[in-house]
């Protein structure tokens, strides 16, 4: 029995010591990877990103975007200057960032958004860093963090696997590069994020980066990088943008408010859409005391709060006194609808809106947005946002005074 005991003992000291060990080679190899991530000057490459929704096979969105990344140590936010080319030409400039602004292009303008980040009271900077920067911040995250976090390393034939599950009361982002605390606004059940990076045992480089939350889940790949082959510090962004475009300043959310609000008491744009099904759904033919339309998206999370609200009040109204309307805001793709209609149990109609009707209705591809019209299509009230307890109870109080 002692020796049994003994065997029992010294098995489980060779384990505690393996996995002590295996610890540390993971710890190792990824301050490795940070360090040769941190050595990266410059880098050009083509990222293939997808987009799903949690439980949905089929990714709702799918592209090719060209990038350029230049290391700037003096920007201690992202870390690093780059500029993103159009998927439909590699040549033509959509976006960059110099370290203290993000620039927008708008070709079938002639115009450049310039967000300086002022403009909007955040606690980081609204751009998401360029691949190799991305993955240096995740891998910096797990090695500083004090954060509740679990990580692994797998060893693949051709590969390590990094996975890291955070296990905070908010979600882990990088939005802005350095790790940020998101809370969701209470929109958010789940706050687990799930980082996944692949390294090649070939290059000694990560080609593959997935993170998964409760309401989305984003997969890029890295293809064909070429890797300090231009000087960081020849960067200027004036080499970027049209020098015959019209420059102005970002000012926030507020013109998209003040834009959808002119639209109150007059008629409602028209439209005609096809729903899901592949039947032609026109405002012209819908007739109630009361039309709700949602501007939403199936990867908005204030959208999804929204539903049960949407569900309850499909329950209390019969569609002579109140039709319901939502439509797809972000582009989503008919799968992925279909997925999201079925996992929420939808009780009205979910269609996608055309950029016309977007533009027509001035929401600005923001979303939550929601129009109030009458029987004779004129709109009477607009909301925009949803926080439970307040923007349901303004839309109940403001459909029954448009119902006396």
């Amino acid at each position: 029995m002692k020796k049994t005991m003994s065997l029992v003992v010294a098995m489980l000291a060779i384990l505690m010591n393996a996995c002590t060990s295996r610890q540390v080679d993971t710890d190792t190899y990824l301050r490795q990877m940070r360090e040769r991530l941190d050595q990266i000057q410059t880098a050009s490459y083509t990222s293939e990103k997808l987009s799903f929704s949690p439980g949905d096979p089929n990714p709702k969105a799918h592209w090719f975007i060209k990038y350029k990344e230049y290391k700037n140590p003096a920007d201690t936010t992202v870390g690093t200057n780059f500029v993103r080319y159009s998927e439909d030409d590699s040549t033509l400039v959509e976006g960059a960032y110099d370290g203290e602004a993000k620039y927008t292009v708008f070709h079938e303008h002639k115009g450049v958004i310039r967000d300086d980040f002022t403009a909007r009271n955040l606690p980081f900077r609204l751009v998401w860093p360029p691949f190799f920067r991305y993955a240096y911040h995740v891998i910096d995250y797990a090695l500083t963090t004090h954060d509740n976090i679990e990580y692994t390393l797998v060893d693949s034939l051709e590969f390590y696997k990094f996975h890291m599950i955070t296990h905070e009361h908010e979600q882990i982002e990088f939005t802005g590069g350095k790790a940020t605390h998101v809370d969701g606004g209470g929109y958010i059940i789940d706050p687990t994020s799930e980082y996944e990076i692949w390294f090649s045992k070939q290059t000694n480089l990560p080609y593959r980066i997935r993170r998964t939350q409760e309401h989305d889940i984003g997969d890029d790949t890295c293809h064909n990088p070429v890797l300090n082959a231009e000087n960081p510090s020849d960067f200027d962004i004036n080499d970027y943008l049209p020098q015959d475009y019209l420059m102005r300043p970002y000012k926030g959310k507020q013109r998209s408010v003040n834009d959808a609000n002119s639209l109150l008491n007059k008629p409602a744009p028209m439209w005609t859409l096809t729903d899901l099904e592949g039947n032609a759904v026109s405002l012209k033919d819908l007739h109630a005391k009361v039309i709700l339309l949602e501007f939403s998206a199936t990867a908005c999370a204030p959208c999804q709060a929204v539903v049960p609200f949407l569900k309850q009040l499909r329950e209390e109204y019969n569609e002579d006194d109140l039709l319901i309307i939502t439509f797809e805001s972000w582009g989503a793709k008919d799968s992925t609808m279909k997925f999201y209609a079925e996992k929420k149990g939808l009780t009205y109609p979910f269609i996608r809106a055309t950029e016309e009707m977007l533009d027509t209705y001035k929401t600005g591809g923001s979303a939550p947005w929601f129009f109030l019209l009458d029987r004779s299509h004129f709109v009477r009230k607009s909301f925009f946002g949803f926080d439970e307890g307040t923007t349901d109870q303004e839309i109940r109080n403001a459909i029954r005074e448009m119902m006396k």
